[in-house]
Parts: structure tokens; C-alpha cells; sequence
């Protein structure tokens, strides 16, 4: 101890030997802390949100910006829209052209943004195009299956959902027929 304070004798040219003492006990406590993995203060993680937000141009928006953020627990990816208008979206959602997207139905961003299911089936089933729900499809088909069928044309689903044509059969407006041999 009193070599540790002729040390702290040597170091308190401008500061007083208590604050001198003090400095050395922190710095002594911090290496042996972060030797055993605990953090310190000083080792703290930067902050995510005042990073992400320094790009906005005004205070006010810097503002909203954190907001928003901590809103989203400082989730940076969860962020959504522009500065001074940034929302925080839902984990089942993601930010598609600056609006929280659940891309698992929206057929305009379908399992992605941009994917966008085309005609004729333009549903969006748990992230893939020509998903459907019952009473979702259009024009002489049913939802067989999470599926949009023809059933007219379909020999899995002749007229009806489940109704299977048997062997060398079509399905021809949705009534099973034998196939016509080859000429």
C-alpha cells in the first residue's frame, strides 16, 4: 500500500492524491474485469441509434429518429421510412419502399419486396405467389390445397377439390373422360 501511494504521490502533479488514487483504482478494476469478460463503462457498446441517426440533416429529425429507434429496442433493421418520419415495424414485417410490409401476404411484395405475384393467380400464401385462401381465387377456380386450381382442366382436381381422374383420363370441364387413343 504505500508503495501504491508514493506511485499516486508521483502521478498527482496536477490532481489531488485522491483523485489520483481513484483514476488507479478504476484502471485497476477495469483490467481485471474485462479479463473476466465483465464490461466497464468505459467498454460499452456504441450506441446503434445515435449512429444510424446521425445522417439526418436537422435536430428535430435526429429526434424523431431516436425515438423511433429505441422504440424498436435498438434494432437499426427494424426501422422504417425517412428521417423524421421513421417508424418502428412489427418483427413479422419488413420495410418495403419506407412502409412495414408483411411480405408473407401482400401480393405487391411477396416473400420479398418487389416480388410481385402475377395473373392469374395474384395471391400471396405464406411468402409465395399462387397461395390462396378459400373464396380467394378468380375465374373457374378453387383454392385446392392453399392452391389456386383450375378445376375444369385439373385431373387431381376435377370439379372439385380432391376429385381425382382415375388412370388414361383427362379432366375436360371438370368431368373425368377417357382419354382418346393416339392417331
Amino acid at each position: 500500500m504505500e508503495r501504491l501511494d508514493e506511485f499516486s504521490k508521483l502521478l498527482a502533479e496536477s490532481v489531488s492524491r485522491r483523485e489520483s488514487l481513484r483514476r488507479i483504482g478504476a484502471v485497476l478494476a477495469g483490467t481485471v474485469l474485462s479479463s473476466l469478460g465483465v464490461g466497464t463503462a468505459w467498454a460499452a457498446r456504441p450506441d446503434r441509434c445515435g449512429a444510424f441517426c446521425r445522417g439526418c440533416s436537422s435536430k428535430a429529425q435526429r429526434t424523431q429518429c431516436l425515438a423511433a429507434c429505441r422504440a424498436c429496442n435498438g434494432n437499426t433493421s427494424r426501422l422504417c421510412g425517412s428521417c423524421g418520419a421513421y417508424g418502428c415495424c412489427p418483427t413479422s414485417t419488413a420495410c418495403c419502399n419506407g412502409t412495414c410490409t408483411t411480405v408473407s401476404s401482400d401480393p405487391q411484395n411477396c416473400g420479398a419486396c418487389g416480388d410481385v405475384c402475377a395473373s392469374p393467380t395474384p395471391q400471396c400464401n405464406q411468402g409465395t405467389c399462387g397461395g390462396c385462401v378459400p373464396g380467394g381465387c378468380f375465374g373457374g377456380q378453387a383454392c385446392c390445397d392453399g392452391w389456386c386450381t383450375e378445376i375444369g382442366g385439373d385431373p387431381s382436381n376435377c370439379g372439385a377439390c380432391g376429385v381425382a381422374c382415375g388412370p388414361g383420363q383427362n379432366c375436360t370441364g371438370g368431368v373425368c373422360q377417357d382419354a382418346e387413343p393416339p392417331y
